[in-house]
């Protein structure tokens, strides 16, 4: 074999060597998140979540939670960020949020009407007496990730914030009008 057909096998054999971890790392990087690694929560917990979230924030004239893909978000926190006890607590309380609201209302949270549903949540905010902890640390973390997520994501960025892409001048003590939205910023 000739040197120069030898360096090109060589160069081939090392350069397919080194961009392989990197074309499949870059595979994977594109496919959701749910198809890379195991979910966290199983389809009727997502379902529960959403519930809850599009509840929180619903849908008006601006997109609701379920829209700005909430129930990702929080799903990508479990899978992400959490440890295992903090996962392990989260669908604890989750059954123990299903089970208060079955001991209130004879039925699951996700089988009320919005008005009853909208006063569970008034319970849970007000610290009901009935209430147990681990059901309304559920719901005050579900609330949690679920205004940090809809505030993250375009859609709460862009339709219910006013949002502007380039940096404006500094205006610490900007008045706001009644109908006026927060104002938000990216810099760069």
């Amino acid at each position: 074999m000739k040197r120069r057909k030898a360096l090109k096998k060589t160069s081939l054999l090392i350069g397919s060597a080194l961009t392989t971890p990197a074309l499949v790392g870059l595979w994977q990087s594109c496919q959701s998140p749910s198809s890379v690694r195991d979910s966290i929560l199983s389809e009727a917990r997502t379902q529960r979540v959403s519930v809850l979230t599009e509840t929180i924030l619903p849908r008006t004239e601006t997109p609701g939670a379920v829209d700005a893909g909430v129930p990702q978000f929080i799903e990508l926190i479990l899978a992400d960020v959490s440890t295992k006890e903090e996962v392990d607590q989260f669908l604890s309380g989750m059954d123990a949020f299903e089970e208060q609201c079955r001991q209130w209302e004879g039925k699951t949270f996700a089988q009320c009407n919005t008005a009853r549903k909208e006063q569970i949540l008034s319970r849970f905010e007000k610290e009901d007496k009935d209430l147990t902890e681990q059901a309304r640390d559920y719901y005050l973390t579900v609330k949690h990730f679920t205004i940090l997520g809809y505030f993250s994501s375009e859609a709460g960025m862009t339709q219910a914030l006013n949002y502007v892409q380039i940096p404006g001048k500094y205006e610490p003590c900007a008045d706001l009008g009644v109908e006026e939205k927060i104002m938000v910023s990216s810099r760069f």
